[in-house]
């Protein structure tokens, strides 16, 4: 995995200039990049689910804070899923609501300013709410935290620090030691020398670590230089016009492959036959 760090000090490297505002804008140029990545298609590395519940008599609830586009929803009651259909228009909501109705069976949603409705209402609490989504793009920003030493225990989820200021802000970042080659997601923070891994720690025990946590993009581990090619494309264009063509180059390649790995859902993009072969039918369509 490369970190914000990584590929703005790979970005300065190809540009060849490591100005402050060559920096500034590199910056920017990532976070675009990966934005019009991202824009491309509903890739499924961006898919997310959160659950939420029902409040007795309550139509109104909150969507995930970082939800981009919903696929889907549903509310479990018991042994029940009821998966509700969308209404898009305002005024055939206003006209199913005419009435109050309370059930527990939910039949329709309606997405407003950041909030979902639900009809009939939910007329118990604690039924779970299960939101399928398409995840919105945050900009990364955060260089690489390297202060202190780590202690890091084979088959533990525990990172004991020293000389550390760990905070809550590096949950959901990546934390690699030296003694270890992988990025291990930072799930939980304990205190300023303690941290919590979502997955144990699969290297040697060791202590006294110069380690590294890291920021991250939204692409998948293995795609992360498409942000820093698509960058370089953008402070090449109208400067050098054979650099921008060789990094187009080196962008097409590797976006290729990111479409055969992640453009669908099976293990396969077509699908194929003896005689014949047809269009998966996960197969996104590109614009």
């Amino acid at each position: 995995m490369l970190s914000y760090t990584n590929l703005l000090s790979i970005y300065q490297d190809f540009t060849n200039n490591t100005t402050s505002v060559n920096q500034t804008n590199g910056a920017i140029y990532i976070n675009q990049a990966v934005r019009d990545i991202c824009n491309k298609r509903n890739w499924s590395f961006l898919e997310d689910t959160l659950t939420d519940v029902t409040v007795a008599s309550t139509q109104e609830y909150l969507l995930p804070y970082n939800l981009k586009k919903l696929i889907n929803c549903s509310i479990t009651v018991s042994s029940t899923k009821w998966t509700p259909s969308e209404i898009n228009n305002k005024t055939d909501w206003d006209n199913l609501n005419a009435t109050a109705n309370y059930s527990d069976q939910v039949d329709n949603f309606y997405i407003y300013a950041g909030k979902i409705n639900f009809y009939p209402i939910p007329s118990t609490a604690d039924n779970v709410i299960r939101y399928n989504y398409i995840k919105a793009i945050r900009d990364v920003s955060v260089a690489d935290y390297t202060t202190g030493t780590v202690t890091m225990t084979n088959a533990s989820k525990t990172v004991t620090g020293s000389g550390t200021a760990f905070t809550a802000l590096m949950v959901g970042r990546y934390i690699r030691a030296t003694n270890d080659g992988y990025w291990y997601k930072i799930s939980a923070f304990v205190s300023a020398t303690e941290l919590t891994l979502e997955k144990a720690f699969q290297g040697t025990t060791a202590g006294s670590l110069a380690f590294a946590i890291g920021e991250m993009t939204v692409l998948p581990e293995g795609y992360e230089m498409l942000a820093v090619y698509k960058s370089a494309i953008y402070y090449f264009t109208g400067k050098d016009q054979e650099k921008v063509t060789r990094f187009t180059d080196l962008y097409k390649e590797l976006y290729q492959d990111l479409e055969r790995e992640y453009g669908s859902k099976t293990t396969s993009v077509v699908l194929e036959d003896d005689d014949y072969s047809f269009n998966n039918p996960n197969l996104y369509i590109t614009a």
